[in-house]
């Protein structure tokens, strides 16, 4: 009797162990694939990080480009102001706006006529 409890106990002991060797195998498979899962998510991580930093010097770029496109839309539109001043300017003054000066008719008259007129229209054109 007590020789088949050392039996039955050495057989117990012996499925004891080829079962925590096959966990233990188990354990090592999922420790492995767990480093592989964490060497792939730190390499998502770092090729994200990568692809962040890309898209916010993109954004950048693109947010200077707007800037420098409203910066240049904003000189247009001054520079066009300034030749509305200078045509406004230039019509009181009875000049064209490259600084020519217009004849009224009164003095195209008093200035020889023919000559005058011509002068007045070739200025206008």
């Amino acid at each position: 009797v007590a020789f088949q409890r050392y039996q039955d106990s050495k057989l117990f002991n012996e499925v004891i162990d080829a079962e925590l060797q096959k966990q233990r195998k188990k354990i090592w498979k999922l420790e492995k694939q767990l480093d592989r899962a964490s060497t792939r998510e730190m390499q998502y991580k770092e090729a994200l990080d990568q692809h962040e930093e890309h898209f916010s010097r993109l954004l950048t770029y693109l947010y200077d480009q707007m800037d420098e496109e409203a910066a240049l839309q904003e000189i247009q539109e001054a520079s066009w102001k300034v030749k509305s001043a200078e045509r406004i300017a230039a019509t009181s003054q009875n000049t064209t706006p490259n600084g020519a000066v217009r004849y009224r008719s009164s003095e195209a008259e008093e200035g020889g006529g023919k000559r005058g007129n011509l002068d007045a229209s070739i200025v206008s054109r």
